[in-house]
């Protein structure tokens, strides 16, 4: 029978493993290294392991299946940014000023994105359409291509306006 590993022993096994073989195909070693790390703290609130989750659950009296999968579904945002790393080590300082400035903008818009379709709430509650359409946004924004980022941020900056002109023409309706 497996036992679940803590997470410092989890990045330690995985960096013996697995690092080297990034680093082979072309990825600088602290992106690499990060990605992996990122990955085994992931890995204490997302299935199978989900210690967190399972100890949660156990202090809130709750079912540890389902928290685990809640957990796994908000982890959905935290399981892009290791991706991001490689893609855009500009958000670990690697590269010019300029490079660390765009890769930090572009991955704050789209987890922000990103985690407003997953928790289904931009400014109003969203509905299942807008909701898939921001999905679509945020991951475009992800892709590291400029013609997705813009794909994307139109899209969802489209979906912020459409949200707050429903807001306000509900606000209005309350007051009138």
């Amino acid at each position: 029978m497996w036992k679940p590993l803590p997470t410092v022993a989890a990045y330690l096994v995985a960096n013996i493993l697995f690092v080297p073989s990034l680093i082979r195909l072309g990825i600088d070693p602290l992106p690499a290294n990060m990605f992996v790390f990122y990955f085994g703290i992931v890995a204490q609130i997302t299935p199978p392991v989900c210690l967190a989750s399972y100890t949660a659950a156990g202090i809130a009296g709750a079912e540890s299946m389902k928290t685990g999968i809640t957990g796994f579904l908000y982890a959905t945002v935290a399981f892009t940014v290791p991706f991001i790393f490689i893609y855009q080590p500009g958000i670990l300082l690697i590269g010019s000023i300029q490079e660390i400035i765009i890769g930090t903008i572009i991955l704050f818009i789209g987890v922000f994105f990103l985690a407003s379709a997953i928790g289904g709430f931009l400014v109003i509650e969203l509905k299942p359409i807008p909701r898939v359409l921001l999905f679509g946004a945020a991951l475009l924004i992800i892709i590291p291509e400029i013609i997705t980022d813009i794909i994307g941020f139109g899209l969802g900056f489209l979906m912020l306006i459409y949200n707050l002109v429903i807001s306000r023409r509900a606000k209005n309706k309350e007051v009138v």
